[in-house]
């Protein structure tokens, strides 16, 4: 299965305000490397809490959006945001398949149409 991470904070805030709980990825530093893990970020009585396993990576008390923002851009964290319902999400493969095949249903495939015409010719009938 595909996840897509998402910097979308404006979103993320919007569902965290709502009491959604949203997995996420942060960054911080151990023994000089960046290394990530994943976190949920939560807001329960206006209070911003990034953290994993008894670990608060953000622990903000009034947060806002603008507090929520930059601490995100601080610690370079990406959400796992939910999908809108009308939306389908399919990899690059696939829809270059689809791609492929609704041009060819809606315009004949050009090669196939070329190959036939030079058929035609070395059989002798044009």
């Amino acid at each position: 299965m595909t996840y897509q991470l998402s910097r979308d904070y404006n979103r993320a805030w919007e569902l965290i305000q709502q009491g959604d709980r949203l997995a996420c990825w942060v960054e911080y530093m151990q023994d000089g490397e960046a290394v990530r893990d994943i976190a949920a970020a939560i807001c329960p009585e206006n209070t911003l809490i990034i953290g994993a396993r008894g670990t608060m990576y953000v622990w903000i008390p009034n947060a806002n959006f603008n507090l929520f923002r930059r601490a995100c851009a601080e610690n370079k964290i990406e959400f796992y945001l939910p999908i809108p319902n009308n939306m389908i999400v399919i990899s690059q493969e696939d829809f270059e398949a689809l791609a492929s095949k609704v041009i060819k249903e809606r315009v004949g495939n050009p090669l196939d149409e070329l190959l036939e015409s030079m058929e035609a010719i070395s059989n002798g009938n044009q």
